[in-house]
């Protein structure tokens, strides 16, 4: 998309959107964008660690988070990493008046040098998290796809819908912290003469304060990804085990 139609976009959704964010509030809706990740607390930038839930097998995974104000708005912007510290993908969101949009997203994949190079991605639909919740809340829709770079005819899409279910409690350094659970269906799909389709239930916890700190997703009924946020510290830190990860 080009930055013209973007910055044309964002601005149409937030004019329509303060006289209908106005209703919703009139129906019994409440504010819950204290709940999504601290922007005034990411200037920074810090990483986020996510380890497995009962399942110790399995690796953790880290994001860095960073927020930072531009002349066209309030970003914030993401870097995963895997549990090689290997960057697997990369995201940019964009804070309109009504909640969260998907701006940019990156995926890294390994090329014959070994080397990791970005593939952009397409977004169709890139809505990530509604600042209102209420009893009626609707759903949320995420769709992104992307072309393999070494079969150009097979395109890979995922799509996600979001929903606010129910409000909850999450216990993070031992105290008690409001947090809202939202219920997750997730579709991927890889075409190639015809279509190979996968579908899961999920589930997100967003704690105040803090943002995502637990997702659930359903492979099949053996087996159940779990993960939950277990530490936050600045990039230092995620450096030094990089370190320590190379010495071993």
């Amino acid at each position: 998309m080009k930055r013209f139609s973007k910055i044309y976009y964002f601005a149409a959704l937030a004019f329509f959107l303060i006289f209908f964010v106005a209703c919703e509030f009139d129906r019994g809706y409440r504010d819950i964008r204290d709940f999504y990740f601290p922007m005034r607390e990411l200037k920074e930038g810090l990483v986020y660690e996510y380890r497995s839930v009962n399942n110790d097998s399995l690796a953790p995974y880290y994001w860095f988070y960073r927020s930072m104000q531009t002349d066209s708005g309030m970003y914030l912007t993401g870097m995963n990493y895997g549990h090689d510290f290997i960057p697997t993908q990369f995201v940019q969101e964009a804070w309109v008046s009504n909640g969260m949009l998907l701006d940019t997203l990156f995926l890294y994949f390994t090329d014959t040098s070994g080397r990791q190079q970005p593939l952009e991605v397409e977004i169709e639909a890139g809505n990530l998290f509604s600042f209102s919740a209420g009893p009626e809340s609707g759903v949320l829709l995420y769709r992104v796809k992307w072309q393999d770079p070494y079969q150009p005819g097979v395109w890979t899409t995922v799509i996600k819908n979001r929903q606010f279910v129910r409000d909850t409690t999450w216990i993070w350094e031992g105290k008690p912290i409001d947090a809202v659970v939202f219920h997750l269906k997730e579709l991927f799909s890889i075409e190639e003469d015809g279509a190979l389709e996968q579908t899961y239930d999920g589930m997100e916890i967003y704690a105040r304060g803090l943002g995502l700190v637990y997702t659930k997703k359903v492979i099949n009924t053996n087996f159940i990804l779990e993960y939950e946020l277990t530490d936050r510290y600045s990039m230092e830190i995620l450096e030094e085990k990089f370190r320590r990860y190379q010495t071993q």
